[in-house]
C-alpha cells in the first residue's frame, strides 16, 4: 500500500475553514474574532514565521495527529530574525528575494482530512485551486 496522495482523493475544495481548525487557531494562536479563509496565508496574512512556525505546525500535528515528518519548513518560511540587512545585501548583489511557497489554511484542512502534510499535498491541493 503506497503512501502516495491517490488521484481523485479531492474531489472538491471546500469554500470555508473547519470549525476544528477554526476553534484550533483562535486558541493557539489568535485569541480574538478573526475570520479565516481557506485561502489565509500562514506567513503573509497571519504573520507566521521562524520558530513561531515550527512551534504552530508542531502543535497543529500533534492536536490534529497529522504527520509532518517530509515537511519542509525552510520551504514555507523564512527564518526569525534581522530582514533588513539581509534585503540590503541581496540588493547589493544583486539578488531576488527569496521566495515561499506558501501555507495556506485549505493546506492545513486536507491534512487533517489525510493525516499529513507535505510537499505532495500541497501541491495537490494548488493544483485544485487553481
Amino acid at each position: 500500500m503506497g503512501h502516495g496522495i491517490q488521484s481523485g482523493m479531492f474531489d472538491k475544495l471546500t469554500m470555508i475553514v473547519s470549525p476544528a481548525l477554526t476553534d484550533f487557531l483562535s486558541d493557539h494562536r489568535w485569541g480574538f474574532d478573526k475570520v479565516f479563509a481557506p485561502n489565509t496565508e500562514l506567513y503573509k496574512d497571519l504573520n507566521l514565521y521562524g520558530d513561531d512556525a515550527v512551534e504552530f505546525i508542531l502543535s497543529f500535528s500533534k492536536e490534529f495527529n497529522v504527520d509532518v515528518k517530509e515537511f519542509d519548513f525552510n520551504r514555507h518560511f523564512p527564518p526569525e530574525g534581522d530582514f533588513v540587512l539581509p534585503a540590503i545585501i541581496r540588493l547589493l548583489q544583486f539578488k531576488s528575494q527569496p521566495m515561499y511557497v506558501p501555507i495556506k489554511l485549505i493546506h492545513l484542512d486536507k491534512a487533517i482530512e489525510i493525516g499529513r502534510l507535505n510537499n505532495e499535498l500541497i501541491t495537490m491541493v494548488n493544483g485544485l485551486n487553481n
